[in-house]
């Protein structure tokens, strides 16, 4: 992934977080027939330093998944339009250009396959309990019958990546100066959409322009 020194992100924890946050990510891998690319809700163990999915069995594509096999999951953050009129330079010069700010996570690893039921009862308890531990009366897969739970289960194939490195890019104009990054901050808060608010918050936490 390109990305000016400005932007770079190497800090572990930002990543992890913007992975816990947006875990819906993309799995990207090669095969002997091409290009393959799955959307899968992803669980991140960062003790480990592990990233746990499945597939269904039933869409022929898993089988594509090798063990020891290299992948690439894609995570994106908040991003956003961002207009030339935000920036308090262009009443200066008029030198300014539309772009797209952005925060993503590229994780590259290795996958092993898991397709006992043990395991894959444990992944789904973990990716429900990720998503229904907010709730006043969480879902849990415990609330369904046991023999119910481990039938589906053999209908998927568990995917567990090993954490090798990563990249991160924050494009949050750090480039600019500070009067156009608070024009940006400004303007994105009065989008009528809440990807382009997140985006302002996160500007501001990251920057910190005071």
């Amino acid at each position: 992934m390109y990305s000016q020194s400005a932007f770079k992100q190497d800090d572990t924890a930002e990543l992890y977080q913007l992975i816990q946050d947006y875990s819906f990510g993309d799995l990207i891998l090669n095969s002997p027939d091409g290009l393959h690319i799955h959307h899968l809700p992803f669980v991140l163990d960062e003790e480990k330093g592990c990233l746990y999915a499945h597939v269904a069995k039933g869409n022929s594509e898993w089988r594509v998944f090798q063990n020891e096999q290299e992948v690439t999951c894609v995570f994106k953050g908040e991003n956003a339009y961002i207009s030339p009129s935000w920036y308090a330079s262009k009443e200066e010069h008029h030198k300014v250009v539309p772009t797209w700010n952005f925060r993503v996570v590229h994780v590259h690893g290795k996958c092993a396959l898991h397709d006992d039921t043990e395991w894959l009862v444990h992944h789904l308890d973990q990716l429900t309990s990720k998503h229904e531990h907010h709730r006043e009366v969480p879902w849990s897969i415990h609330d369904a019958p046991a023999d119910f739970i481990q039938q589906l289960s053999k209908a998927i194939m568990g995917i567990e990546i090993k954490i090798e490195s990563m990249q991160g890019k924050w494009k949050l104009g750090q480039n600019k100066p500070l009067n156009d990054i608070q024009g940006v901050i400004a303007g994105l808060r009065a989008e009528p959409n809440i990807l382009a608010n997140k985006l302002a918050d996160e500007t501001a936490r990251y920057i910190d322009p005071k």
